[in-house]
């Protein structure tokens, strides 16, 4: 089995080389699958990552939330932990950790009701993923998991196998842009 830190650099490698239109097309076909599906109907919020460098593009699923009268909260590092503070419609959005747009405010969501679209490098089907390295997702799932977590992935980001440990935390659903995965 690959270790995590080859499993993340291959991934990471492959994702960098889709086309523009090959980012927006997957990212719309795995955004319709999700804005269909029950678990997002009925959610009053959403916990949502800003897309960057070549992440399953969100845009549309924030957008569509807004329309529908959702609570949207996007995700900030602060003293090397993750919170999600609430985005408003056309807020503007700032540069942050790693690069990622993320939220100017101090006060951080304190609900643990709704859905939570989590990112990822790589995912295989009994849930696991390998992130970034850094344990901010699962840390975060592990104090809130009441949310339902349904990830977002490129086919190309599915592997076989992802070794995993007990501070892991599995997804419930993985959408891609040809399949959804249930566990």
């Amino acid at each position: 089995m690959q270790e995590k830190k080859d499993i993340r650099k291959n991934v990471l490698q492959k994702r960098s080389e889709l086309t523009n239109e090959e980012l927006q097309q997957k990212s719309d076909a795995i955004s319709h699958t999700f804005l269909n599906l029950p678990e997002y109907q009925n959610a009053p919020m959403i916990y949502i990552y800003m897309d960057f460098k070549n992440e399953v593009v969100t845009k549309h699923v924030i957008e569509d939330a807004f329309q529908r009268g959702k609570k949207v909260a996007i995700p900030k590092i602060i003293d090397d932990e993750m919170h999600f503070f609430y985005m408003e419609e056309g807020q503007e959005l700032t540069e942050g950790y790693f690069g990622i747009r993320e939220p100017n405010v101090t006060v951080p969501v304190q609900d643990s009701q709704g859905v939570m679209v989590v990112p990822g490098v790589a995912f295989e089907e009994k849930g696991y993923r390998v992130g970034y390295g850094k344990g901010y997702y699962d840390r975060f799932l592990a104090k809130n998991p009441m949310l339902k977590k349904i990830a977002f992935a490129f086919e190309l980001q599915m592997v076989d196998e992802i070794p995993y440990d007990i501070h892991d935390i599995p997804m419930d659903i993985i959408i891609t842009e040809n399949r959804m995965i249930v566990m």
